[in-house]
């Protein structure tokens, strides 16, 4: 597990980074193969925990091929490593090209501004 940022959402202190493969095993299942929003390159997984609680959210950061941008899933709900697939909150699949490996300024970035648009403040970057 590391911890990339704190910040605050709905006055609960959270923290941002990549998470342990226990709280990924809690995502893992067979996603089916159903017609793909995009293909999602680079991608890293991102979860959101909050501090004080067992709650957490886990999203896929990567490039979106098809509209050739970086880009923040919804929520998962479900993610198929063998299958190449993840699956959303918001009911879409997502194939799975390269996973890399940290965050690049493209991608920081990224994740800055759905944090804040989703009414995350207070963010602090750890390294």
């Amino acid at each position: 597990m590391s911890t990339w940022l704190t910040a605050t959402f709905l006055s609960a202190p959270v923290s941002v980074g990549s998470p342990t493969e226990e709280e990924a095993q809690k995502f893992a299942g067979a996603v089916e193969p159903v017609a793909a929003r995009d293909h999602l390159d680079c991608w890293n997984l991102v979860v959101i925990r909050e501090q004080s609680g067992p709650r957490l959210e886990l999203h896929c950061l990567g490039w979106r091929s098809a509209l050739g941008n970086t880009w923040i899933t919804s929520p998962l709900v479900r993610i198929d490593l063998t299958a190449g697939l993840v699956a959303t909150f918001s009911k879409h699949v997502y194939v799975l090209g390269r996973r890399d490996e940290g965050l690049d300024d493209c991608m920081r970035q990224h994740l800055l501004y759905a944090l804040r648009t989703w009414g995350c403040d207070n963010v602090k970057w750890l390294s």
